[in-house]
């Protein structure tokens, strides 16, 4: 077929043209056309290899392919983790941890071999996906791709205080031999309570952004995380890509843990320290906590946290004043069974939209030390609905008084069951007693203080009415 070729090509060949010089390019094209062919139609044929170079190992560094017995590079437009799982995948790296460019990567030389690579990330080989064609770019060797492959065995995290704490400060993690930062785009609770547990510093008490401990230096290397907070590592999270962020280190994260903070619990200005304004110690400074959404669920972890009896919880400052300083916490949420009252959920640490005037309090009692009577009804079996708690005297609120609560009253007094249970307008002259407001009664109680709900202070009762019982017993 070649010897054909040639013979027709000198026959045919354009007039002034030589026929031994025209036969001679006609081998040399018919050669390099059967080769080029080879690349484009059977691309499996062609020897190929891939590697990683520059890097701290073999598994990170400038992607490089070998083609025609030259390296090349292959640039980073439209680059992907698809792309960056099929390279690690492919020469048998660790895929755990991938990041999609590589800190230290320098500009490459020679080919730039492929462009706008496109994989699906199950592909055998980084050729297998698509791409523009061998060679063909629009690039230059300054967006050379890289890859960092890992199994995570050379990652460290560490939190980074002034004082030297180790678990409380700036989350920093080491990353291909560097210690960089972490954005606090998107941060939450959960991303927290990731770093504490993996730190072995307890539960997350707080997290703050904007550089609060100090803004780092060198790489921000993870930015827009998603935790669940059930991960065992930082890194187990969801993230976009190691390096890949648009913040700065006037964003660097900190995250204070149970085991790096100061934290104590007091009740202050109270006829006990079992009673009165609640405070919280953060970050050495003493400050309070705002009565929004208050219960008796978070009143009874106080309780119990500062040993004191919590068969009966008032919630309420009982005479307390208003306190100063900080509003640590607000939005308070507790189950009722944890052991700290940081541990319940609540806005973050110093978040509020309360003042002084709502500053929670409580009193704890195991109902030793309150009465019952009933007053001004003639007998000790009618009257007016009075409470004494820890010497202190107050009427109950007629709000959400039913006579289910009188039975209770009746029963607990000796005096039979409620006959009936009225209230009068209470004078504006008393507005500064204290008031009890009525807990859920269902009837059966044998004391009133086995209701459920009560809360102590707290809420005006001004000009509203007090409630009234009349017994079936007693004179």
């Amino acid at each position: 077929m070649g010897l054909l070729g040639m013979v027709l090509l000198e026959d045919a060949g354009p007039p002034g043209c030589k026929g031994f010089v025209r036969f001679c390019f006609f081998i040399v094209a018919v050669a390099s056309l059967l080769s080029v062919s080879a690349v484009t139609n059977s691309p499996g044929g062609m020897k190929k290899e891939l590697r990683l170079t520059g890097g701290e190992n073999n598994c990170s560094g400038r992607v490089e392919v070998k083609i025609h017995e030259r390296w090349g590079t292959v640039c980073r437009n439209g680059w992907s983790m698809n792309q960056v799982s099929v390279v690690c995948r492919q020469l048998g790296c660790p895929t755990y941890i991938q990041a999609l460019g590589w800190a230290n990567s320098s500009a490459g030389s020679g080919d730039i071999w492929m462009d706008k690579v496109s994989c699906t990330g199950n592909e055998s080989a980084l050729w297998d996906c698509k791409h523009e064609g061998w060679g063909k770019h629009n690039c230059t060797h300054e967006q050379d791709v890289g890859v960092t492959c890992s199994d995570g065995s050379d990652l460290e995290m560490r939190l980074v205080d002034s004082h030297g704490n180790r678990c409380l400060g700036r989350v920093e993690v080491k990353f291909q031999g560097k210690w960089g930062t972490v954005c606090d785009d998107n941060f939450s609770k959960d991303h927290a309570t990731v770093i504490c547990k993996q730190l072995g510093c307890g539960s997350a008490i707080s997290f703050s952004g904007s550089a609060k401990f100090g803004a780092g230096s060198g790489p921000i290397w993870l930015d827009d995380l998603t935790c669940n907070g059930n991960e065992s590592a930082l890194w187990d999270c969801k993230y976009g890509a190691w390096g890949k962020h648009n913040c700065d280190h006037a964003e660097d994260v900190g995250v204070t843990c149970l085991e790096g903070a100061d934290l104590s619990l007091r009740l202050v200005d109270g006829v006990s320290k079992c009673s009165g304004r609640l405070e919280v110690k953060f970050q050495e400074e003493w400050g309070t906590v705002c009565d929004d959404f208050w219960d008796t669920h978070d009143a009874a972890v106080v309780c119990k946290q500062l040993g004191c009896p919590t068969a009966v919880t008032a919630i309420g400052r009982v005479n307390a004043s208003e306190g100063s300083g900080p509003i640590w916490l607000d939005d308070m949420s507790c189950k009722g069974d944890e052991s700290a009252l940081w541990e319940c959920k609540h806005q973050e640490w110093g978040n509020h939209n309360c003042n002084h005037r709502e500053d929670a309090g409580v009193t704890c009692s195991d109902g030793s030390d309150l009465e019952l009577r009933l007053v001004g009804g003639g007998s000790r079996c009618a009257g007016t609905v009075e409470v004494e708690i820890q010497k202190l005297k107050g009427k109950i609120c007629n709000r959400r008084w039913s006579l289910r609560n009188a039975d209770v009253v009746c029963r607990q007094l000796g005096c039979g069951s409620a006959l009936q249970t009225s209230s009068k307008i209470y004078s504006k002259s008393k507005a500064t007693d204290m008031w009890l407001f009525p807990g859920t009664c269902s009837g059966n109680e044998t004391s009133l203080w086995q209701c459920r709900n009560w809360q102590w202070g707290g809420l005006s009762c001004d000009h509203l009415e007090e409630a009234q019982v009349t017994c079936s017993g007693g004179t």
